[in-house]
């Protein structure tokens, strides 16, 4: 049973760190293209972004694209293409 628990546990931190590192990521889209941005509202897949938000935020993001990687990179996340 220790080993199950173990494993469960194990699970459990790399969602919990998953979950921090994408409101991290809604953060700094929050504060680049200057509207709220949720962890919910967006996912990542194969280090693209998709996101579940109106078609004028998603312009936002593409407008602000340069802009948005570099804040990315300067708080070293790199888990986006």
């Amino acid at each position: 049973m220790s080993l199950f628990n173990d494993i469960l546990s194990n699970i459990q931190n790399k969602l919990n760190i998953q979950k921090e590192s994408k409101d991290d990521i809604a953060k700094i889209i929050s504060t680049v293209i200057g509207t709220t941005v949720t962890a919910e509202q967006f996912s990542i897949k194969d280090g693209v972004l998709r996101f579940k938000v109106q078609p004028t935020v998603r312009l936002a993001v593409k407008l602000k694209e340069a802009s948005l990687k570099e804040a990315l990179k300067e708080k070293n996340i790199y888990t986006i293409a």
